[in-house]
């Protein structure tokens, strides 16, 4: 499987994670720790990328999910976006939760784009000759349940001038299961082309909604959108 996958299943929304493709969106990664103290639960960070064909893959790895709700090319919800259609669709989030969602996103004023920026802090270090500085981003996260969290992370366009938030969700990977009967991800290699299912609650759904929605003007009139549509259809 070589993109994600967003379904409604037994009352529940499934997501089929690939977790063998380096370059995709979801990468499985491992907190860069000290050896010398014992990790009691996984950290938001700093987090390095393990390649999944190679490593042993432990109980407090995480999958890192830079998760996104449109696709402009071929112009129709995805991940985000279809778990609150499906979740809508079939009965898990009310047509009332979807105008407190509304609701919500009436009252931010301003985004975390527009209320914070990136900053350099001088030191008194040097290395050859060069003074050494530090750039810091700003970074809002939230636990939720099961150790899942949310990052979003302001960072430089790519092709454009200016900063752009970036949402990213962190799961554990003894949250999942696996699929094709495979056996428990955790104590063994991935095998090729594997992917994970993560089932997504209604908290997980509209905790990553309330994220999107402060984290850019841009990103919070497009929730908007995809709601109320998401109204106009179903209701």
């Amino acid at each position: 499987m070589s993109q994600i996958k967003i379904e409604y299943k037994d009352n529940a929304i499934w997501c089929y994670l690939p977790i063998t493709l380096p370059t995709s969106k979801v990468r499985v990664k491992r907190e860069l720790s000290d050896k010398s103290r014992r990790i009691i639960k996984p950290r938001l960070g700093p987090l390095i990328p393990i390649a999944t064909r190679k490593e042993i893959l432990r109980e407090e790895d995480l999958i890192e999910w830079q998760i996104s709700y449109f696709d402009k090319q071929l112009g129709k919800l995805i991940e985000l976006g279809e778990m609150l259609y499906l979740a809508a669709k079939n009965g898990l989030i009310t047509k009332h939760e979807l105008h407190k969602l509304l609701d919500y996103a009436e009252k931010i004023d301003k985004t975390f784009e527009q209320k914070f920026q990136f900053d350099f802090v001088e030191s008194n270090e040097e290395f050859e000759g060069f003074r050494v500085g530090y750039e810091r981003f700003p970074v809002l996260y939230k636990e939720l349940e099961d150790n899942c969290k949310i990052k979003i992370i302001l960072r430089h366009k790519q092709r454009a001038v200016g900063y752009q938030a970036m949402i990213f969700l962190y799961i554990p990977l003894k949250n999942v299961i696996t699929g094709r009967n495979y056996p428990p991800i955790v104590g063994r290699k991935a095998y090729s082309k594997e992917y994970v299912i993560w089932k997504a609650s209604k908290n997980h759904i509209f905790e990553l909604t309330r994220a999107f929605i402060i984290a850019s003007d841009d990103h919070k009139k497009d929730i908007k959108n995809i709601i109320s549509n998401i109204l106009q259809e179903l209701f």
